[in-house]
């Protein structure tokens, strides 16, 4: 059987382990030495005995790139670098053009068998460097580079042009033989990796530190004989680079960072259909909106929450919020995945799959956050009837796909509208405040986004193989169809805030300042509930306490539950005006605004001076009152438990006399002489003969005929007027 021949000293790696050719010491057979421990390699033949390679077992170790072929070292680092490059021709044309030259003039050299000498390479090259030659390379080199070259580069019958390759400037320069350089050199590196040092001031401290210590003035190396040389600026920048890594990263700013830096993303999340599994996250839109221009009132920075298709990358739903994430955030953008959809009309009609990229995913993927892990999360999956899953801790790679899609839209959104924040030194170079120069309203963000959404659906995506989102999503569809979340109201009453414990009376109930009710609603609910209230809980009147559900986004309309007929009851806003469609985040700033205008026009404390004043002015009524209050002080300080807790409390006060008497505050000016219309007399219509009061009569009259009520009336007086010019009449 044919054997296949190897250079000298030709070393041969096996699963990465170093081995040499001896030779066959028997038929079938190939013996590999290990090159440290000297023992062959041994492995199982067919038949399951152990055994020597056999030529086959070789030829199946070098198709499963097990086997590799290393050839000879050479003897310079130079050439060893250059021997284990994997350059092609055209890198190594790249970077030495005269490689080809010296690669042709020593292999006409070799195939003419001419002796390595500088006579004898000048004669040949007379002879066999053809005009065709000259053409194309030029003149040929010197003879005595030319010897050099193949002595150093390669054997005859075995060059490359990978040997031919100038190193110059490309080999690592050797380090310093002295080791306190060295270590002085690598703790300025640590310095710069630890603290963020410039390499100009780490190259500072080095150079420093080197002179004191030729100076003799260190305490912690000794004066060499020979001064150490400073190392160059360039010298020491590639020190600090050279500790730029995972390991190094890892140990200065943590494993996360590492990875998330260094580690590839890993398998992706892939998915056979649409709404097979779909990812759900948040993240801050990068600008500031305004809620109402007549007022100027800015927003601030919302959140966007979206619901992405794994199959398809589509968006099946998003949310905009001015609340923090939270678990109603969650469930409204799953009941919006389930509802068709509003795109600009012009691209429902170019696109009419816009309209229904919707539905209900069988698995939803999230992230660990809180809002992720609430009971009631679980509770609507389960009655909805899909699945959720948790991503791993710290790994955003996971759902790689969802965290593509937010710089994307915050571009496409928020790049060219006033108000959206920019780099901080951009920003100050610019003298840009995002939020002074807001002017875009929430319902214009909106509508943006839904702009950016669509286009987003329409636009070729590599990672789709260059087709649409929108594309992929129908095809699937068309296969497959849409699963939908059919009981909406049930679903958005799981997912709705709660307020546990409300106290309903015959007016309502009180809810974030204002007041609900229903003028059927609130007497059912209290006939079922007050007599079911807990004793300790009971009132006289009719009141009971009840647990309330309402919708963060809108707060006309609360949700009043019924324990006893085990139904939801609906309360509306007594203010429908104010509250219709209203968000509860915008309620409460109008009431941070109508605060801080209280605030404006008095302050608690001037509010609680009058309030003490008006207290003594009640007490100074009466100082036989004063007098006992303060004897009935006295008294309970004498209680032995009541010192006990208190401590003693007695000490002397001496109050300063004040005038404070309600003088300041009941006018005593008489009204006569302050009336203005103290002659005019209103017109009096005349008195009702029914209203006219009867007389009773005596039991002593009884059966004697009533005298009529006119006779014991007075005569009337007749009604005086003025007119306006002053005459009467």
């Amino acid at each position: 059987m044919s054997h296949y021949n190897y250079p000298l000293n030709t070393i041969i790696e096996i699963d990465e382990a170093p081995y040499k050719y001896v030779g066959l010491p028997m038929p079938g057979r190939i013996h590999l030495m290990h090159c440290q421990t000297g023992l062959p390699y041994i492995i199982e033949d067919k038949e399951g005995f152990m055994g020597l390679l056999t030529p086959e077992g070789y030829d199946e170790l070098l198709l499963e790139g097990r086997l590799i072929v290393r050839e000879t070292e050479r003897a310079s680092i130079a050439r060893k670098m250059a021997s284990e490059a994997e350059w092609t021709f055209a890198d190594c044309d790249e970077l030495d053009p005269k490689a080809r030259k010296m690669l042709a003039q020593c292999e006409i050299l070799d195939d003419h068998g001419v002796p390595n000498g500088v006579k004898a390479i000048g004669l040949a090259l007379g002879d066999y460097w053809t005009p065709e030659l000259r053409e194309k390379y030029g003149e040929h080199d010197n003879p005595h580079t030319i010897k050099r070259w193949r002595t150093d580069r390669g054997f005859a019958g075995d060059r490359n042009i990978r040997d031919m390759v100038r190193m110059t400037g490309r080999v690592r320069r050797a380090p310093y033989f002295d080791d306190v350089p060295q270590e002085v050199l690598q703790k300025g590196a640590l310095l710069n990796w630890t603290q963020q040092l410039s390499y100009a001031d780490v190259t500072t401290e080095i150079s420093n530190e080197l002179r004191d210590i030729n100076a003799g003035n260190s305490s912690l190396y000794p004066k060499p004989e020979k001064p150490y040389p400073i190392p160059h600026y360039a010298t020491v920048r590639r020190a600090c680079r050279a500790l730029i890594g995972a390991v190094t990263r890892e140990a200065r700013d943590g494993k996360a960072a590492s990875d998330a830096d260094w580690k590839g993303s890993g398998r992706p999340l892939t998915a056979k259909r649409a709404l097979e599994l779909a990812i759900i996250d948040h993240t801050p839109i990068n600008g500031f909106f305004v809620l109402d221009l007549d007022h100027e009132m800015v927003a601030g920075k919302p959140w966007l929450t979206v619901m992405i298709d794994v199959h398809s990358e589509v968006i099946l739903g998003h949310v905009i919020s001015y609340l923090p994430p939270s678990y109603w955030t969650v469930g409204e953008v799953l009941k919006r995945a389930s509802l068709p959809k509003r795109p600009p009309p012009k691209l429902i009609e170019r696109y009419p799959i816009l309209r229904r990229i919707c539905g209900k995913a069988a698995e939803i993927i999230v992230d660990n956050a809180a809002e992720f892990r609430s009971q009631a999360l679980e509770d609507a999956a389960k009655g909805a009837g899909f699945a959720v899953r948790h991503c791993p801790i710290k790994k955003p790679r996971y759902r790689a796909i969802g965290e593509r899609i937010f710089p994307t839209l915050q571009e496409k959104v928020t790049k060219l509208i006033p108000g959206g924040s920019k780099p901080i030194a951009l920003a100050r170079k610019l003298g840009h405040d995002p939020e002074q120069e807001a002017c875009v309203t929430v319902r214009e963000l909106e509508a943006l986004v839904n702009a950016a959404i669509a286009e987003y659906h329409i636009s070729t995506h590599s990672g789709l193989q260059d087709r649409q989102p929108a594309l992929v999503f129908e095809k699937s569809v068309a296969k497959h169809g849409i699963d939908l979340i059919h009981d909406l109201a049930g679903f958005q009453r799981e997912i709705m805030d709660v307020s546990p414990a409300v106290q309903l009376s015959n007016t309502g109930l009180r809810l974030f300042n204002l007041r609900y009710h229903c003028i059927r609603g609130v007497p059912s609910l209290l006939e079922d509930l007050v007599a079911v209230e807990p004793r300790r809980q009971s009132r006289a009147d009719a009141i009971a306490t009840v647990k309330v559900k309402y919708d963060p986004q809108d707060i006309s309309v609360v949700h009043v539950w019924n324990r006893v007929k085990k139904t939801h009851t609906i309360l509306r806003c007594s203010d429908e005006t104010y509250a219709n469609g209203m968000p509860l985040w915008f309620h409460n700033q109008l009431l941070e605004r109508a605060r801080e205008e209280a605030a404006a026009f008095n302050t608690e404390a001037e509010r609680i001076a009058f309030r003490s004043r008006r207290i003594k002015a009640i007490r100074n009524i009466s100082p036989e009152a004063k007098h006992r209050e303060r004897l009935t002080v006295a008294r309970l300080y004498e209680i032995p438990r009541l010192r006990q807790i208190t401590g003693n409390l007695v000490h002397l006060h001496m109050d300063e006399p004040e005038a404070i008497s309600l003088d300041e505050f009941i006018a005593h000016d008489l009204s006569a002489t302050t009336m203005l219309d103290d002659e005019i007399l209103a017109p009096r219509l005349p008195v009702d003969q029914s209203r006219k009061p009867k007389n009773k009569r005596d039991r002593r009259d009884a059966g004697q005929p009533s005298e009529s009520q006119e006779s014991k009336m007075p005569a009337r007086r007749p009604t005086r007027t003025r007119r306006v010019s002053g005459s009467y009449e």
